[in-house]
């Protein structure tokens, strides 16, 4: 089933996250972004991704694990750090900022 191997390969991307149990909210949205793919802007074109692929998965985990801030999370004072998981690395607006470079040095990083 493509969610344990998505989940294989986030693991294996971030080994020093907490292993955590496949959840309804992962399920949900990686069948979102599956049955509907984003779509992303690459050499002057837009292309669907190929996100039933675990190949795109171990590409897209491979880009997230680059960037420094998506390893270490967020530190915030009144919540202490906040390390994101495999729910938030599925989500389809986590993955549009991620295609889009908003966590990587070279585009500045988004703040959250």
């Amino acid at each position: 089933d493509l969610a344990f191997k998505v989940k294989n390969i986030y693991h294996e991307h971030f080994p020093e996250h907490k292993i955590k149990n496949i959840s309804s909210t992962h399920l949900t949205n990686l069948t979102s972004v599956t049955t509907k793919p984003p779509v992303f802007e690459t050499k002057g074109k837009l292309e669907k991704q190929k996100t039933n692929r675990e190949e795109w998965w171990d590409w897209y985990f491979n880009y997230c694990s680059k960037s420094q801030q998506l390893k270490e999370g967020w530190q915030f004072e009144d919540n202490g750090q906040k390390v994101p998981d495999l729910e938030f690395f599925t989500r389809r607006r986590s993955i549009e900022k991620v295609l889009n470079g908003d966590y990587h040095p070279e585009k500045q990083g988004a703040t959250r």
